[in-house]
C-alpha cells in the first residue's frame, strides 16, 4: 500500500487521474513475492517455466483474480504495471508517477527494515545525503514527493530537480553497496533462496496439499503444476512463507505451538532480516531451550554491548560511539562501530551488524539459545528452563556436577604444578618452549604421586562415590585410586570453555605415555576436539588438526590459534562434521612418519566427505626446527 499511497498524493497534487494511479500501482505490487528481490530470483532460477515481477502481476490480474476470470483492465493500467521496472517507459504521466514512487517506497522501505533489523541506525547514512533528503523516513518522504510535485506541476512529464535526484540516486547507491550486496546481505540471500527452494520442492512433489482454488487451476484449467506453485509461493508474505516451512519441515519438540514462539522470540528480537538464521538449515537442537521475549529483552538491557564487545576487541571513543578494528574480517582502519545509546553494532566494512545477541552468536559461533544463556549467566540472571521429563532431570543433573567436579579437579591440577611437588611437570613444560601465558591460557596442570588428596577434596565437598566414579578421575578395582598421577595434565574443554575430561602425559617411562579420560556423560572422543573452544574464535579461513597436545599448544603459542587435535583416536566423521561447524578448510599436520602419513590417509575421505577442502602439509623440516629451536 506503501507505493500506492505515495503515488497517489503526487497524483493528486499534479491533478491526474487518482484512481488510474492507484490501479497501477495496487496492480503491480500484486507480483511482488516473499522477500522482495532475493525471492524473484529464486523462483526464476528454480522454476524451469522462469519468473518475473511484472508478469506475476499481470498474471494475477488477468488470470488468477476472480477464481481464473481476471479483472478487466484498461490499457492504460496493464501498460504502466508491465512498464514499471522494465526497460520501456510507461505510457501514462500515471504509470511515470508510479514508476518513480516504487523507488522512493522502495528506498524507504529497506532502510526501515535494516533499522529494525538493528543491521545500521539513521546515523549510518552519511550526512551528504540526510542534508538533502533528511534524517528520517518522514523527512525523506517529505522531501522527495514535493520535490516531485514541484519540479512536475504544470509539465507533461514526472521529473525531479538535479539535486534531489542525485542524492536520492546516491543513497540507493549506497543500500547497494552497504546492504544488497554485502557478505551479510548475500548469506541471507542464500537462505531465502533455502526457504524457497524447498517449499517450491515440496509443492511440486505433493499437489494434493495446495489450497483447492490452486489445484483446480491444474485440474480443470490444465496449467501446469510448476507455474501454479509458483502462483502460489509468489502470492506468500514474508510471515506466511516462513510459517509454511516450519509447518512443513521443522519437527516438532513436543510442545504445543513451541515452534512458532521460537520463532516470534527470535523475530521480536532480530527482525525478519536475521530470522533465517536460527531456522533449520543445519537441524534443530535436540534440547531446544525456550526464552519468552521479556526474558530476551532483558538479557538484552542488562549486557551493554559497549562493555560487551570490548572484552573481545579494543574500542575507542569517538563521538557519540565507539570503533575499532572489525573482529569478523581483516581490516587495518577501523569501520566497526559500536553505539551504546542504540545498543547496536556496525561494520562499514563487511556490512555486518546487530545487537549484543547477534553479536556474541558471530563471534563464539554459538546458536541463539547458547548466546542467551552465556549473557544471561554474564549478567548472573536465573534463565528458565524448559519442562524436562523425570529422566531428562536426572541426566541434567549429573551433567551439571560432573561440570563442578572436573572444575574443582582442573583447580586442583593448576595449583599442584604451581607447587613445589609438581616441579618435574613445570620443569618438563619450560623445557618444551612453553611460557608461562601459554601454560596458564590452557590452564595445564600436574597430577602428583597417588595421596587421595583430590578424592578426600571432592568427598567433603559433598560428592559421593557414585558420582565421583562416573567422573573417571578414580578407579575402584582395589581401592579407590587416582586415575591420573605423575602426569602433566591437560584439561578438555568444550566450546563453551567447559573442562569435560582431561589428559595426561607420563613424567618418566611409564606406560602409556599419554593417558585420556574414559567416556563419560560429558567426554565423547570421536565427538570433542582439543583446543577447539580457542580455534573456533581464531578468525583464520582455515583450522589445522594436529596429532596431540603438545602440537596445538605448541602451534597457538606460535600464533597459529586455529590448530586442534583428535582425542587419543583416529579422526572420525563426527570430529569432521564439528569442523564443518566453523571452517570449509583444512590443514592436516600430523607427523611424516609412516604413522602420520597412513592417519592422513584415513582423514581425507572422511573429511572431503564432510565437505571440507583438505591440504596436507609436510610437517618434517618444521618440526626439526621447532625442536632445536627448545635447546
Amino acid at each position: 500500500m506503501e507505493v500506492a499511497q505515495i503515488a497517489r498524493s503526487i497524483s493528486r497534487a499534479l491533478r491526474l487521474n487518482e484512481d488510474l494511479t492507484e490501479a497501477i500501482a495496487l496492480g503491480h505490487d500484486l507480483g511482488h513475492t516473499p522477500f522482495g528481490h532475493a525471492g524473484e530470483r529464486t523462483l526464476d532460477k528454480i522454476c524451469p517455466l522462469g519468473f518475473s515481477h511484472y508478469r506475476q502481476s499481470i498474471r494475477v490480474v488477468e488470470f488468477l483474480e476472480k477464481d481464473g476470470a481476471g479483472l478487466n483492465l484498461t490499457w492504460e493500467v496493464r501498460d504502466g504495471i508491465v512498464n514499471h521496472r522494465t526497460a520501456g517507459h510507461p505510457s501514462t504521466i500515471e504509470g511515470k508517477v508510479v514508476r518513480l514512487s516504487d523507488k522512493i517506497a522502495y528506498i524507504n522501505h529497506d532502510i526501515d527494515d535494516a533499522i529494525r533489523a538493528r543491521i545500521f541506525s539513521e546515523d549510518y547514512i552519511p550526512k551528504e545525503y540526510t542534508d538533502v533528503l533528511g534524517t528520517t523516513t518522514k523527512s525523506r518522504l517529505n522531501t522527495l514527493i514535493s520535490d516531485i510535485i514541484k519540479c512536475s506541476i504544470d509539465k507533461d512529464d514526472i521529473i525531479m530537480s538535479d539535486t534531489v535526484h542525485k542524492a536520492m540516486t546516491d543513497l540507493r547507491q549506497f543500500m547497494f553497496d552497504r546492504l544488497y550486496t554485502n557478505p551479510a546481505a548475500k548469506s541471507e540471500e542464500i537462505k531465502v533462496c533455502k526457504l524457497i527452494t524447498e517449499l517450491y520442492n515440496y509443492y511440486i512433489a505433493n499437489i494434493e496439499e495446495l489450497p483447492d482454488n490452486y489445484k483446480r487451476f491444474i485440474y480443470e484449467r490444465g496449467e501446469k503444476p510448476e507455474r501454479v506453485v509458483c502462483d502460489y509461493i509468489a502470492g506468500m508474505s514474508d510471515q506466511y512463507s516462513i510459517s509454511k516451512f516450519e509447518n512443513i519441515f521443522v519437527p516438532r519438540p513436543g510442545k504445543a505451538d513451541v515452534q512458532k514462539m521460537y520463532l516470534q522470540v527470535i523475530t521480536s528480537a532480530f527482525g525478519h532480516n536475521n530470522i533465517f538464521a536460527f531456522i533449520s538449515w543445519k537441524g534443530w537442537k535436540e534440547e531446544l531451550i525456550m526464552y519468552s521475549s521479556e526474558v530476551i529483552e532483558e538479557v538484552i538491557s542488562r549486557n551493554d554491548i559497549v562493555d560487551v564487545i570490548s572484552g573481545y576487541i579494543k574500542l575507542k571513543k569517538n563521538g557519540s560511539s565507539y570503533v575499532g578494528l572489525c573482529p569478523f574480517h581483516n581490516e587495518k582502519s577501523p569501520s566497526f562501530s559500536v553505539s551504546g545509546t542504540k545498543q547496536m553494532y556496525h561494520c562499514f566494512g563487511c556490512g555486518v551488524g546487530g545487537n549484543v545477541i547477534t553479536f556474541v552468536m558471530e563471534y563464539e559461533n554459538y546458536t541463539f539459545p547458547e548466546a542467551v544463556k552465556m549473557l544471561g549467566e554474564r549478567a548472573g540472571m536465573e534463565l528458565p528452563e524448559t519442562d524436562y521429563s523425570a529422566e531428562d532431570r536426572k541426566d541434567r543433573d549429573i551433567k551439571t556436577r560432573l561440570l563442578e567436579i572436573n572444575k574443582i579437579a582442573a583447580t586442583y591440577y593448576y595449583h599442584q604444578l604451581k607447587s613445589e611437588a609438581g616441579k618435574s611437570g613445570l620443569d618438563y613444560l619450560v623445557k618444551r618452549g612453553l611460557s608461562d601465558k601459554t601454560i596458564n591460557s590452557f590452564g595445564l596442570g600436574y597430577a602428583p604421586q597417588s595421596t587421595g588428596e583430590l578424592y578426600r577434596m571432592l568427598k567433603d565437598k559433598g560428592y559421593d562415590d557414585g558420582i565421583l566414579k562416573e567422573s573417571g578421575l578414580f578407579t575402584y578395582e582395589k581401592g579407590v585410586r587416582d586415575k591420573f598421577w605423575n602426569r602433566v595434565i591437560f584439561p578438555i574443554m568444550d566450546i563453551n570453555n567447559k573442562v569435560i575430561g582431561f589428559g595426561g602425559r607420563v613424567m618418566g617411562d611409564a606406560k602409556p605415555k599419554y593417558l585420556n579420560s574414559p567416556e563419560t556423560k560429558l567426554f565423547d572422543k570421536s565427538r570433542n576436539l582439543y583446543g577447539l573452544n580457542a580455534a573456533r574464535t581464531a578468525r583464520k579461513n582455515n583450522l589445522i588438526i594436529c596429532e596431540g597436545y603438545m602440537d596445538v599448544i605448541s602451534l597457538h603459542q606460535a600464533g597459529f590459534t586455529q590448530a586442534v587435535a583428535s582425542l587419543g583416536t583416529a579422526l572420525t566423521p563426527g570430529h569432521a562434521r564439528l569442523m564443518k561447524r566453523y571452517t570449509d578448510n583444512v590443514l592436516i599436520t600430523y607427523d611424516s612418519d609412516e604413522a602420520g602419513v597412513k592417519a592422513a590417509l584415513r582423514a581425507i575421505p572422511i573429511l572431503k566427505e564432510a565437505g571440507l577442502s583438505t591440504r596436507v602439509i609436510n610437517m618434517r623440516h618444521i618440526k626439526t626446527l621447532m625442536n632445536s629451536s627448545r635447546h
